[in-house]
């Protein structure tokens, strides 16, 4: 197209002039000039692709499902697994109860399965996305957990907890002979309970069993072949096979430990000549006793009976050691938690004192406050640096420390090596203070 003054280029279509001149009718060269370039410009206009404010609006537009699809996701709430029974039907509460001639079998949607004995007296309690919790008041279970990230399984044995992750076991807990089995196949468990002494930490191939009645806790170590999976062990000497009943071994195993619980003394002349008498039960047993025979419960009710308060105020150390034993097994952890503090607070430097920083440490754990738990296990190793506790103590603040603190977690590490090298903790912490 030529300058404003000149007249309209040849190739402008014919339909255009022929437009402009029904709207304008004929001007002069000059306006027509004009128009017909304002014209075309704004056709040009109305044709040529939007694009970027196009794609500016189609990329908000992702956004926003992008962001209710995020939103979508957090807010969902995770469904529980999924269990299925054979051999048995839930009663209203939980209660398995099992079918005539089956044995219960439960079989989770993640993969886990729970074997019981059919006479095995059990409950569903808690089923979630995590895991689920299952007590067996009395009986064997079988079990199978399927290892996946974050899984959180339970499982109540009488007085006993166990809490697995991802794993294979089978424990017995005999109600009438207070006795607890458990043997491990693969994986680990935590153990805690009468006469455990804070947590036991099992790996594949142990054997815990634990007589509550006689005060002792034993734990074999079975030989590798008897694992599932190995080659079969040799058959037994023609004197094993010819042995009489008692003196018969069925399973080579080997003894790690036997801890027989022994009364303790008291720790010292101004406690001892502070002690008041000791309580005894509605039925005349005292405390202590009623705890060596796992009668918990007696022991709670009585000190309520009592008055809680005034039980603190008054018992002297051994009472309040088993009060405070017998509120954790029955999980009553504010009685617990009340009862330690209690021997902390009349008993300063005593054994019993300490050794109550530790089991605070644990009911700090427990309500998931680490920083609180990590300042009571420092503070007992610091107090009783040769306590039977401090393995433990070190075990579990380095553990809690690792996501808090990689470089004191690395420092706890290296001391549980130096002076644990071959305790439960020995592996996490190698990883953890990186050394083979």
């Amino acid at each position: 197209m030529k300058n404003a003054s000149g007249p309209i280029d040849d190739a402008l279509p014919l339909a255009i002039v022929n437009l402009i001149h029904e709207r304008h009718g004929h001007s002069s060269s000059a306006q027509l000039a004009a128009g017909a370039e304002r014209f075309l410009a704004r056709i040009q206009q109305r044709r040529q692709p939007r694009r970027p404010l196009t794609w500016a609006i189609a990329a908000a537009a992702a956004s926003v499902t992008i962001l209710a699809l995020v939103v979508t996701i957090l807010h969902r709430t995770p469904q529980a697994l999924e269990v299925s029974i054979r051999g048995a039907h839930l009663l209203t509460g939980g209660a398995i109860e099992s079918d005539p001639g089956g044995e219960p079998c439960l079989h989770f949607s993640d993969g886990s399965d729970i074997r019981l004995s059919a006479a095995a007296h059990a409950v569903l309690r808690h089923v979630d996305p995590l895991g689920a919790t299952v007590s067996v008041r009395d009986g064997d279970a079988e079990v199978d957990v399927a290892h996946r990230p974050g899984a959180l399984w339970m499982f109540e044995a009488g007085p006993f907890l166990i809490h697995v992750t991802g794993t294979a076991f089978r424990f017995v807990w005999n109600a009438a002979t207070e006795e607890f089995d458990l043997r491990m196949q693969r994986g680990s468990v935590e153990v805690t309970g009468p006469l455990t002494d804070g947590m036991l930490v099992l790996h594949a191939g142990e054997h815990l069993v634990v007589h509550v009645r006689k005060g002792e806790v034993v734990i074999h170590q079975r030989e590798a072949e008897n694992l599932p999976g190995n080659a079969a062990p040799a058959p037994p000497s023609d004197t094993a096979a010819h042995s009489d009943g008692a003196s018969e071994q069925p399973t080579p195993e080997a003894s790690l430990y036997v801890e027989p619980v022994i009364p303790q003394e008291l720790p010292n002349d101004s406690v001892r000549a502070s002690t008041p008498r000791k309580p005894e039960s509605a039925r005349g047993d005292s405390w202590p006793a009623l705890v060596t025979r796992g009668d918990f419960e007696t022991v709670v009710a009585d000190a309520r009976r009592r008055g809680v308060e005034a039980s603190l105020a008054r018992e002297g150390p051994l009472q309040l050691t088993a009060l405070a034993d017998a509120a954790r097994y029955t999980r009553d952890d504010e009685l617990a938690r009340s009862t330690l503090l209690a021997e902390r607070r009349r008993f300063p430097g005593s054994t019993l004192a300490h050794e109550a920083a530790f089991l605070l440490g644990r009911l700090e754990e427990t309500r998931n406050d680490s920083a609180a738990a990590i300042e009571r296990y420092r503070r007992y190793v610091i107090e009783d640096p040769q306590g039977r506790y401090v393995a433990e103590a070190l075990g579990r603040r380095m553990v809690l420390l690792e996501t808090v603190s990689p470089d004191e977690a690395r420092q706890v590490a290296e001391e549980y090596l130096r002076r644990f090298p071959a305790a439960a903790y020995a592996a996490r912490a190698r990883a953890i203070a990186k050394v083979p």
